[in-house]
């Protein structure tokens, strides 16, 4: 195994959680009609919003391995 993989970053992984419940938040919050209504600038965004949670569950699987 190489010394890359041994290393484990606590605090890194924790970030990458935070940022994962932040966008979870977030689609969440760009899903209601309320919100479309008020910032209608954002039609579309929960779309990236959805891909990037797909790239951030990735990267933490892959950190907890």
């Amino acid at each position: 195994m190489s010394e890359e993989k041994r290393k484990c970053d606590v605090d890194d992984i924790m970030c990458q959680f935070q940022a994962l419940n932040l966008l979870e938040g977030m689609k969440n919050l760009l899903g209601t009609e309320k919100f479309q209504e008020k910032y209608p600038e954002f039609k579309g965004l929960d779309d990236v919003v959805k891909e990037r949670m797909g790239d951030q569950r990735g990267t933490n699987k892959k950190m907890m391995e």
